[in-house]
């Protein structure tokens, strides 16, 4: 994998700097590494404040255009930190790194493991050369790993490995309160949509209402008291 990191690193780098290029009057907020299912290709995302914006704006007026004003707020803390959301991609400097992956991966769940394991050693060396700024300005940047459909515990983990705790901690405080609001409304939205099924037969038994239990305790504390 040293190979790889090689071409990675370089290739991120460019990325990043091309992004910044391309938007200079944009402020940049979020980089990620986004890899495909099973290590098959990596792509290279970013984000500024003024398109998460724009996005939002466009998504509000297509989908809820009766909204409060005050729900664009908090749509834009939802798309903040989810980098599908994000408007910057960049496949085009990574060719040289997914090209080895093609000749050298396997899609298994183990190359898919060991190129995510790359990928965070990546994005954490880039962030100890100040790629992404130091001090106040590195407060700012929201730096992450995204791999498939990732589990709530897994998007906090790489959150706080691979940014300053105040980062970490506005991450982990949304993310915690948007699961306990989907978990205080998952009965009444299950019981809504069972309203609109045909009737279930009975040997198959009731459905389950209830909220699946997510183990969050690694992160149910302030990024402080984890220390």
């Amino acid at each position: 994998m040293d190979e790889l990191k090689g071409y990675l690193v370089t290739a991120a780098r460019l990325a990043w700097q091309a992004f910044r290029a391309e938007h200079p009057s944009e402020t940049f907020y979020a980089f990620s590494l986004d890899m495909y299912p099973l290590g098959s290709s990596v792509a290279a995302k970013a984000n500024t404040e003024e398109r998460l914006k724009k996005s939002v704006e466009d998504y509000l007026k297509r989908w809820q255009p009766t909204s409060p004003p005050e729900r664009l707020e908090e749509v834009i803390e939802d798309f903040r930190w989810h980098s599908g959301d994000w408007s910057y991609c960049n496949l085009a400097l990574l060719e040289t790194a997914n090209k080895w992956l093609q000749n050298h991966g396997d899609h298994s769940a183990e190359n898919g493991r060991r190129v995510g394991n790359c990928c965070m050693d990546v994005l954490r060396a880039l962030d100890n050369e100040g790629l992404f700024g130091k001090g106040k300005e590195r407060a700012k940047m929201y730096i992450t790993l995204s791999w498939g459909d990732l589990s709530l515990n897994e998007i906090l983990d790489r959150a706080k490995v691979l940014n300053p705790p105040a980062v970490y901690e506005r991450c982990r405080r949304h993310m915690i309160a948007g699961y306990e609001a989907w978990r205080a409304t998952y009965k009444e939205r299950m019981l809504a949509l069972l309203a609109t099924l045909p009737p279930r037969p009975p040997e198959l038994g009731p459905f389950d209402i209830e909220p699946p239990e997510i183990d969050l305790s690694a992160h149910l504390r302030p990024a402080q008291e984890q220390e």
